[in-house]
This record gives structure tokens, sequence and C-alpha cells, in this order.
């Protein structure tokens, strides 16, 4: 049903903040890291929307076009939880996050997200 209204797809580079997870906390194994960074983001986004994580470093969120949240503040947040959850981290990872919308560029969705979309 996401793919038949419009929404926000909000693609999440989460491979910095896995790797300064991993070098915050000594011995962590990328899948607890990535699984602790997923679970933060799923939890700050609560029913906002959908987490999908990509296993490929890459978050996907769709959010309903009425509950996307201001990108800034978004990013702000995110950050802040992240250093709030990592006592021992130094600064926040950057997180790379472009916002595509659904479906008005759905051909430079499925170009981002290929192989993820059945026979492309």
């Amino acid at each position: 049903s996401w793919g038949e209204r419009e929404a926000w797809l909000v693609t999440l580079d989460a491979s910095g903040a896995i790797e300064s997870l991993m070098e915050a906390i000594e011995g962590l194994e990328i899948y607890r890291a990535r699984r602790d960074v997923i679970g933060l983001i799923r939890r700050i986004n609560g029913r906002m929307g959908r987490t999908y994580d990509l296993k490929d470093g890459r978050v996907l969120i769709l959010f309903p076009t009425d509950r996307m949240p201001d990108r800034e503040l978004y990013l702000h947040q995110l950050a802040n939880s992240f250093c709030a959850s990592i006592l021992d981290l130094p600064e926040a990872p950057e997180f790379p996050i472009e916002f595509k919308r659904w479906p008005e560029e759905m051909e430079e969705v499925k170009a981002s997200l290929s192989g993820f979309f059945g026979g492309e």
C-alpha cells in the first residue's frame, strides 16, 4: 500500500555511525554495531514512518507526506540521540541523507535502490 500513496523516501547512510560505534566500543562486532545503529534510528522514527535496513550500510525510511519531520531538525535529533546513547563518542558521526518524493521521483528512487526492485 505504500507504493500507492504519496510519501517521502529517505535514504540514510549509516556506515559512518556504524564505524564510529565500533571505534568507541572495543571488540564490538559489525553485526551488533549495525543492529544497534538501526535500532536507534527505528526508536527515533517511532511511529512517524517505517524503517528498513537495506543491509548495505543504508537505511530506507518511509514517511507519509503529513508526517515528514523538518529535515534539519531530524538530522540534529539523530546526531544528538546517537551521542547521548554512546557515552565515549567524541563527536556525532555524519549521516549522509537523501530525500526523494514518491511517486514524483520514482525513477530516481529505483536507480538509487537498484537491486532491491525485482527484475531491475
